[in-house]
């Protein structure tokens, strides 16, 4: 299923880049801004960058389905405070309607899986492209929706070094099949079978499975929630069994938005593979 031209875009054109507004957080620069996608539009992000002329490292953070970009902008500030410049971005479905793509309602499912990845993809283009940043520490951070399309993203995108994917599906075709989750069975009950159906093979292309063992040489850790009433023990472990080495899993006393620990826990990751040094003893402090 593996089928990296599906995920294809124009490496060559540029991320045009578009500066909303700017503002300071102490020595840190947050920038509103927006830079084109290679599916149409135009992605909404945030740009937090550090004082200095690096090097830094980049991060690029995707957020989960009931949040937006904003969900990752604290930890990025914070992150900042030790040489990263992040990129917070939002997801396809959440974009006014003067930035979206045209899409079609047919194929609505298939596209808007498509252009996150790209858009992603993109994002890599736009920190490369900021003054200081080293293009070999470049790192991925997705919660639940933003791992599960994460997953594809690391099967794809060979310029991204690391990868922490927090509660995110291994295979969304599978979990739509057989949830009992109110969310999923109010909707799979709602749809007549044979449309319930066609969307369900419309996205099973997009299951983070046939992906995610294409990710090596890049290292991946997975975060998951002992309480998470989205994400199953079963989906966690098919996750890491299907991924490459290296990779780790960690597990949290936590529901489905995981917790103060896992905070901490990303960082010293990144800090680990984007060869940050340690973390220091008060970015821990504030990230618990």
């Amino acid at each position: 299923m593996l089928n990296p031209t599906f995920f294809a875009y124009d490496e060559e054109s540029t991320p045009d880049i578009k500066l909303i507004s700017e503002n300071r957080r102490g020595n840190i620069t947050i920038q509103d801004i927006t830079y084109a996608s290679p599916q149409g539009g135009r992605v909404p992000a945030y740009m937090i960058v550090p004082q200095g002329n690096g090097p830094f490292a980049g991060v690029i953070f995707v957020h989960w389905s009931q949040r937006d970009r904003t969900e990752f902008l604290e930890e990025a500030i914070t992150l900042a405070e030790i040489g990263i410049v992040s990129l917070c971005i939002d997801a396809p479905f959440l974009r006014p309607t003067s930035l979206k793509a045209p899409i079609s309602s047919k194929t609505a499912a298939r596209d808007l899986g498509l252009q996150i990845v790209a858009d992603v993809r993109r994002g890599v283009d736009v920190l490369m492209a900021q003054p200081g940043v080293d293009r070999q520490r470049i790192g991925y951070v997705g919660h639940s929706y933003g791992a599960t399309n994460g997953g594809i993203v690391a099967g794809v995108e060979k310029r991204i070094k690391t990868y922490v994917l927090m509660a995110g599906y291994a295979s969304t075709s599978q979990v739509y099949r057989v949830s009992t989750h109110p969310m999923i069975a109010q909707g799979r009950e709602k749809t007549p079978p044979a449309e319930w159906e066609r969307y369900l093979d419309m996205i099973e292309p997009l299951d983070a499975v046939y992906y995610i063992g294409n990710t090596a040489p890049a290292s991946i850790l997975f975060q998951f929630a002992n309480q998470d009433e989205f994400v199953s023990e079963e989906q966690a472990l098919l996750y890491l069994e299907k991924a490459s080495k290296p990779k780790q899993i960690r597990w949290y006393d936590s529901s489905h938005e995981l917790n103060g620990q896992a905070r901490i826990d990303r960082a010293i990751w990144l800090c680990q593979e984007l060869n940050l040094g340690p973390l220091p003893a008060s970015i821990q402090t504030k990230l618990g």
